[in-house]
Parts: structure tokens; sequence; C-alpha cells
């Protein structure tokens, strides 16, 4: 099992050294990149890019690129360029979490190595305390039944926020979390459904069953609860000058200490890792194949398709031609979330999104065969002119998705260039 089991002292001692050290190296990877790079491209067009720059603190702006190198024996390499890279600064990260948390869910599965369990073995969850739901039927599904591979799909294609639910129950509270930490993630948190729960029911989670396919339970995991606590991560988790709450503004700012935390750098990394696992994030050049989530091959080349598929592609009646799942509606970077966007089609994007709260988030994977092009790029923007959070007024079509969509095009003219002048 990989839940992080410590009953003695010197193991706790143990434990907690190597946790902060894999995350000194771990964290010393994008502290260490260029951070100049980036800033002096922005500035090359002041029209686009200038006045966000210029006041990049105020809109809590983090960039991170990873060029894609291969070497004569197309062994893979990245260099990473950073943008005000802060993963101690707080944003909250919206749908971001659904991908540690497919991830982890493929994990379990795996982990638990139990006959005739896979990722489409069907399930039904059950209730038993405030804030859950049973869960029988999965009419998304081409036999009714639902399945942790169907959710993933439904979280990560559609950005489905039932689905997130489902994925945080079956880990439960803290699995997710003390896994996080395990892998060196130590300043993320996921503590809360996409749904109106207090701090207590969200350490409670359901019961699963799982089913052959004559009916038959061959594994059951009792509801769970989390007794340990969780502290907040990062020293100032306060955003806005007022918050909403109900129909009542509350003067001072909002406190997210008991919110999901999941800096940028994690899920570039997370994605990073998924795509090309042989790769290495410390800088010692070591490769660390144990400091990732354990999945099979089959179940990484599942996410990922997951992870590049637009909602027409899924074969999902529910989500094809359907006027809120356009082809790019969760396509940020480049696009800009642009319904009337003309797809490219020799360029394919396999990314995770979040918006909330003012944030605009997007980790994505670049890969152009034509060109011969690849690249990681993922970036936040945070834009709330009034201050109030929770207020639903936000600019995000008229600053942070024409930031975005102009970002991946630079990010995406320089990789051409690049790739013409043969560096």
């Amino acid at each position: 099992m990989c839940t992080l089991q410590v009953k003695h002292s010197k193991i706790i001692l143990f434990l907690s050294f190597n946790l902060i050290f894999f995350h000194f190296l771990y964290s010393q990877v994008y502290n260490n990149s260029d951070t100049v790079f980036l800033k002096n491209l922005l500035l090359e067009k002041p029209e686009q890019f200038g006045n966000i720059v210029k006041f990049a603190d105020k809109y809590r702006l983090q960039i991170i690129y990873s060029q894609v190198n291969r070497d004569n024996n197309n062994a893979v390499s990245v260099k990473h360029y950073t943008f005000r890279n802060k993963p101690d600064e707080y944003f909250y990260p919206a749908s971001i979490v659904k991908l540690p948390l497919s991830l982890m869910t493929l994990e379990k599965i795996n982990t638990l190595n139990i006959a005739g369990m896979d990722r489409n073995t069907r399930l039904s969850i059950d209730s038993s305390y405030n804030c859950q739901a049973r869960v029988l039927y999965d009419y998304s599904n081409p036999d009714s039944f639902p399945t942790m591979a169907n959710y993933i799909r439904k979280a990560v294609i559609v950005s489905d926020n039932d689905a997130y639910n489902r994925l945080y129950e079956f880990l439960g509270q803290q699995y997710l979390n003390e896994r996080l930490f395990e892998l060196g993630y130590n300043n993320a948190r996921i503590v809360h459904r996409f749904m109106v729960c207090d701090s207590i029911d969200n350490k409670f989670t359901n019961a699963f069953n799982f089913y052959d396919k004559s009916g038959n339970i061959i594994y059951r995991q009792p509801s769970q609860y989390n007794k340990k606590y969780l502290s907040s991560p990062l020293k100032n988790m306060k955003l806005g000058i007022k918050y909403k709450q109900g129909k009542e503004i509350i003067n001072g700012p909002k406190d997210f200490s008991r919110k999901n935390c999941m800096p940028l750098e994690y899920v570039h990394d997370m994605l990073v890792k998924l795509v090309y696992p042989s790769l290495c994030t410390l800088p010692t050049g070591r490769q660390e194949p144990g400091k990732f989530f354990n999945i099979s091959d089959n179940d990484r080349e599942f996410l990922k398709k997951q992870l590049c598929l637009m909602p027409r592609e899924t074969g999902i009646k529910e989500y094809i031609g359907n006027k809120w799942y356009w082809d790019t509606f969760l396509n940020f970077l480049y696009y800009g979330a642009d319904r009337n966007a003309v797809v490219d089609t020799n360029i394919r994007i396999c990314n995770i999104v979040g918006q909330s709260f003012g944030f605009t988030i997007d980790c994505a994977y670049f890969r152009d065969n034509a060109k011969g092009i690849e690249f990681f790029l993922s970036a936040v923007i945070y834009t709330n002119e009034n201050g109030v959070i929770n207020s639903d007024i936000y600019e995000y079509p008229t600053i942070a998705l024409p930031f975005m969509k102009n970002l991946g095009r630079i990010i995406y003219e320089t990789e051409i260039k690049r790739k013409n002048s043969g560096n």
C-alpha cells in the first residue's frame, strides 16, 4: 500500500528529513530555471503583454515553459523557463487538481492488485454521511454502469465536477494527501469536494463496491474518515479585500486555508512525467523512477489520451454536438476558449484547466507532428479588479483568456523559429 504509516519517532524523523530533502531537490529544478527569457519574450509584444508584465504581482502571474529536446539517439530532455514561479504564493487551483486525482486513482487500483479489478470494473457507491450521494448507474457509460475510467474521462475531458467528487471519495482525504507528501509535493492539499460541504463532511468519504460481470462483489472499500489534521500548506492563503457569502458582502480578505492548494509547478511536473516518465526532475540528473505515481503503461496511455481529446471525439453522446462543449472550450492557451476558433488539426493539446475565484489556469503539452514541435506550457493569471471574492465579476473574457491565447501562440511561434534555426 502507498499510505504513509509511521509508528516510531525515529521513523518519523527519517521520513520527515527525506520529504524535506526531496522537496528541496525537486523545487530547485524550477527555481534554477531561466527566469529572464520569458519576460523578454513577452515584452517583444507590449500591446499584448506589456501591461500584464508590468503589473505581474497584481495579476499573480506565473508561467512555466519547458522545451523538449532530443539527442542523436532520440533521448528526451527538457529545459525549463519560468516567469514569476512562486510555489509559496497561493492561488485557488480549481479543476487542475483533477489531474493528480486521476493519477492517484489509477495508482490505487494498481496497488490494490485485486483479481479482476481494473479501471473499467463496474462499481457502486454508498452513502452514509452528510454530503454523500448513492450512485448505482452512470448513463454516460455505454452499459450504464459507473467505472473509475469513465469518471476520469469526464473529469479531464469536460471538467465534470461530480466525476471529480467520485475520485476524491474513492481515494479518501487521508490517503490522497499522504501520497502527495510521499512524492515530495509538500505544499499540496486536496481537502474538499466540489460541492457545498463543510470541512468535517469532507473528511468522511463513501463506501465503494466493485463487481465482476456476473454482479458479484470482488472488492468492497468501507467508508473512510481522515483522523489526521492537515495544516495549512502556505503561510498566507487569504485573497481579496472583500468576499461574498450568500447575499452578504464581508469586509476583509477571504481565508482559503481550508481550500485546495496545488502549486503550478506541481501540476506542470506531473504532466511532464506523465508524458515522459523517463525524465528526471532532480537537478543531479539522476533518474528517480520511484518518485512518480505507480501506474502501468496502459493506464498512462489511457490518461494521456483523455487529456488530449476534444468532447466530440469521446464517443459520449451527451458531449457530441452539445453547445456547452465546443471543441476548444477547455483550451485556454492558444485558443482562449474561443467558441469560434478554427482548430489547427496539426496541433494536439493535452491539458488540464481550472477557472474559479478570478483565477484562470492551464497546464498543457503541445505537439505538432507536422512541424516536429513539442513543448509544455503552464500559466496562471488572476483577474479580479474589484477585489471581491465570490462575486462572479471577473475579467475572464477581457483579460485572462486573451492573455492565455496570446501566450500559447507566442510560445508556439518561438518553437517554430527554434525548429527552423536548428536549435
